[in-house]
């Protein structure tokens, strides 16, 4: 297995937590429960990484696994989706991925 963690998905998964609640996110990649941990990183370096909601509200999970933040996104998704379709990026796609910077923009993600 890879020291790299698989990319789940290329935008954040959008999650309702419950105070009090404690969570452990896949940092892996390789859950079937994404943005959770279903112990799939068995026989791998990567172990989940505990998150304790301290109030009720809706959080970003990272799902591309390379935020410098865990296990909260931190954007990284626009870069590693840019980097992954670089030169491939037909012209709607590069306007998707603009609009999706300017949506997080908005939204004060």
């Amino acid at each position: 297995m890879s020291d790299q963690a698989k990319v789940a998905r290329l935008f954040p998964a959008f999650t309702q937590v419950e105070k009090g609640k404690t969570y452990h996110w896949c940092s892996c990649g390789l859950s079937a429960k994404q943005p959770f941990c279903d112990g799939s990183h068995k026989g791998t370096s990567f172990t989940p990484v505990k998150y304790e909601a301290t109030e009720s509200k809706r959080v970003l999970f990272c799902m591309c696994k390379q935020t410098g933040t865990q296990p909260l996104c931190d954007k990284t998704h626009i870069k590693v989706a840019i980097n992954a379709y670089k030169g491939k990026l037909p012209l709607i796609g590069a306007v998707g991925l603009g609009a999706l910077a300017v949506a997080y923009k908005l939204l004060g993600a």
